[in-house]
C-alpha cells in the first residue's frame, strides 16, 4: 500500500543527498581549481621567470667567449635535481642547452692561444739561434734502466711554463689593435705594428736568459728588430681564428645563443598563458 509519508521522507532524503553531493562536488572543484591555479603560479614565479632571467645574458651576440657559462637553473632542470613542472618540451630543451654549455666550457681558448704563442716562439727561436734543445742528460730508473731527458732552452721553459693569462686575455679582447711599433725599413723610415702582449711575453723570457751567461748569438740579420720583435712578427689571429677548437667554440656559442632565445620565447608564452588562465585582470 502506498504511504505518502514514507514517500515524502524518501524524497526529502534523496534531495538532501543530492544537494550535499552537489555542494561537495562544487567545493571539491573549487579546491582542485585553486590547487591548479596555485601550481601554475608557482611554476611561473619559481621556474619560468627565473629561467628567463638566467638565460637573458646568454641570448645575445655580446656573449663573451672568454667567460665561463654558468646556468644553475638549467642544470637543475636538465639533471632533474628537482621536480620541474615546466613541461616535457622545455625540460628537453634545457637538457640540450646543458650539454652545449658543457662542450663550450670544455674548450679553453686561453690555452689554445697560449699553445700558439709557444709554437711560434719555438719556430722563431730556432730561426734566430739554431736550436731549441740545449742538452740531453742520462738517468736511471730504480731497475737500472737508462733513459734520456731533453732539456729545453730556458727561454722556452719560461714561455711554455707560465700561463700568461692576463696578457693573453688582453690580447684576445683587443684583436686588431696592434700597439707595438717596429722599424722595418730604416732607409725609408717605414714602420709596422705588432701585438704588444706577445712582444712582452717573448721579451720577458729572452730578458731572463740574457742575465745568465753565456750570451746567445743571433744567426741571422734581423735589422732594427729585437729578438722578441722578430719572433712576434707573425699574424697571431690568422692562426688563432682558424684553429679547429676556436672555430668549434664560436659555433657552439652561436648555438647556445639561439637555444637560449628559443627557451626564453617558450617560457614567455607559458607565463602569458598562466597569467590569462589564473590571474584575474585588475579592474
Amino acid at each position: 500500500m502506498f504511504d505518502i509519508n514514507t514517500f515524502r521522507g524518501e524524497l526529502t532524503l534523496a534531495i538532501v543527498v543530492w544537494i550535499i553531493t552537489g555542494i561537495g562536488s562544487y567545493i571539491g572543484g573549487l579546491i582542485k581549481g585553486k590547487k591548479v591555479s596555485q601550481d601554475g603560479i608557482y611554476v611561473k614565479d619559481n621556474e619560468l621567470l627565473p629561467l628567463i632571467n638566467e638565460l637573458k645574458p646568454y641570448s645575445n651576440y655580446e656573449l663573451d667567449a672568454l667567460c665561463k657559462i654558468e646556468m644553475k637553473l638549467v642544470d637543475s632542470i636538465a639533471l632533474e635535481s628537482f621536480n620541474s613542472n615546466t613541461g616535457e618540451e622545455l625540460i628537453n630543451e634545457c637538457k640540450l642547452l646543458h650539454n652545449m654549455v658543457i662542450d663550450y666550457n670544455d674548450i679553453k681558448i686561453i690555452n689554445v692561444a697560449h699553445s700558439i704563442i709557444v709554437e711560434q716562439f719555438k719556430k722563431g727561436f730556432v730561426e734566430l739561434f739554431g736550436y731549441i734543445i740545449e742538452g740531453v742528460s742520462t738517468h736511471c730508473d730504480k731497475d737500472g734502466n737508462e733513459y734520456e731527458i731533453e732539456h729545453k732552452v730556458e727561454e722556452l721553459e719560461i714561455v711554455e711554463g707560465h700561463s700568461h693569462s692576463n696578457e693573453i686575455k688582453t690580447l684576445l679582447i683587443n684583436e686588431g689593435m696592434l700597439s707595438h711599433e717596429i722599424l722595418v725599413d730604416k732607409e725609408h723610415n717605414a714602420y709596422d705594428y705588432l701585438y704588444k702582449e706577445i712582444v712582452d711575453i717573448y721579451s720577458s723570457a729572452l730578458r731572463r736568459r740574457q742575465n745568465n751567461p753565456p750570451k746567445r748569438d743571433v744567426l741571422i740579420d734581423i735589422g732594427e728588430l729585437t729578438p722578441a720583435e722578430y719572433i712576434a712578427n707573425y699574424d697571431f689571429f690568422e692562426i688563432y681564428n682558424n684553429n679547429e677548437k676556436v672555430v668549434m667554440k664560436y659555433k657552439i656559442r652561436e648555438e647556445i645563443i639561439l637555444k637560449s632565445q628559443s627557451i626564453i620565447q617558450t617560457a614567455k608564452e607559458m607565463v602569458e598563458k598562466i597569467n590569462k588562465q589564473f590571474i584575474a585582470p585588475k579592474l
